[in-house]
This record gives C-alpha cells, structure tokens and sequence, in this order.
C-alpha cells in the first residue's frame, strides 16, 4: 500500500521506518521485562536468562497465531482489573491529596507534553492492532471496540499514575520505574501481607 501511495522508494522507504517501529517496540518491551525481573525480583539472575525466557515463550504464542495470544489476553485481563481495584482500595489509608499540590508551577507547555505522551502510549500501540482488524472474523461494531479498548488503555494508565501521586507523591513517580510494584509492596492489612512482602525481594 506505502509503495502503491508513494511510490517505489518513498514507499520502501516509509515501510522501513513502519518495520523499525515493530522493532524497537518488541526490543523495548522485551529489556523492560529483563530489567524488572532482574532488578526487583530475582538479582541474582542474569538478564539475558530472564529475556531468553520471556522471548521463548512470544515465539510459542506467535507460533500458534494471533488468536492464541488474544485469548490469553481476555484471560490475563481480569487479573490485571482486580490488581488495579485491590491496589486503589488496599492504599486509600495512605492517599495524601497534599502531593497533587503545587498544581499551577508546571508550565502549560509541560503539562502539554505529558498528556501528549499519555495519549500516544496506549493508542501509538494500537497500530499493530489496525494491521489485523481487516482479517479479524467478527466485523459487528469493530471501530466501537477499538475506540473503547484504546480508551480502557487510558483509563487504567491514567489510575496508576493519579494512585501513585496520592500515595507516594510526584518526585517517586517521577524518578521511580517500577511505581506500580513500589506501590504493592506498601500495602498494610494488619501483619498478614506485612509478612508476605520479604518474599517478593528473595535471591533468584
């Protein structure tokens, strides 16, 4: 289609700098999940164990087609909903409204950008997805779920951060990578999960 639009070159040249987006995506993914691995769980084991790990199983779900890794998209998606609510209702005892303030020393011109960039994220990965849609079995209501899905992504980005501003402030989820798993480690119901927290910084 780029080559039919733009021509030979121009189009060679488009659907290039289209294949490096799929690259650098897959790359950057992939050492983020090293990164968290290595870092906060196991630290004592070698990141290219962990990223051979979770590329070997992408190549199992790609090598049994895109319905399989859709399928355990809907299953893994509830699972990430009850994480967001118990996380949300688990720290509202430590909300503190004070950090949403000073609002007004942040120029518009940076307030800009950061919607900017939340925008992008979620819906900048739905390309892929507009890749598949013309082959996908169900046509009924095809752009309603893409525009809804788009905005769910949103929806659940933009709680973590407002979770992470009440709780541990702007300059923590500012500077901090992993705010979400910060944030589960600062759950206090009693000693029950006070108890269970050593467990997620255990060696390998």
């Amino acid at each position: 289609m780029a080559r039919s639009i733009l021509g030979f070159w121009p189009g060679t040249f488009f659907s290039c700098l289209y294949l490096f987006f799929f690259i650098i995506g897959a790359s950057t993914h992939t050492r983020e999940v090293g990164d968290f691995m290595t870092t906060q769980i196991f630290p004592y084991t070698p990141i290219r164990i962990m990223i051979l790990m979770f590329v070997i199983v992408i190549a199992w779900g790609v090598s049994h087609g895109l319905e399989t890794m859709g399928r355990s998209s809907e299953l893994l998606m509830p699972v990430v909903i009850v994480f967001i609510v118990v996380l949300a209702v688990c720290l509202l005892p430590q909300i503190d409204t004070r950090n949403l303030k000073p609002v007004s020393d942040t120029s518009v011109v940076s307030i800009s950008q950061g919607i900017l960039v939340s925008i992008i994220y979620p819906i900048g990965e739905v390309v892929p997805i507009m890749m598949i849609l013309p082959y996908v079995a169900k046509q009924a209501h095809r752009t309603r779920d893409v525009i809804i899905a788009a905005g769910l992504g949103s929806l659940v980005l933009a709680t973590l951060v407002t979770i992470s501003l009440l709780v541990l402030g702007a300059f923590l989820t500012q500077h901090n990578i992993y705010a979400s798993f910060v944030l589960s480690q600062k759950i206090s119901i009693g000693s029950f999960l006070n108890v269970l927290k050593p467990l997620w910084l255990l060696p390998g």
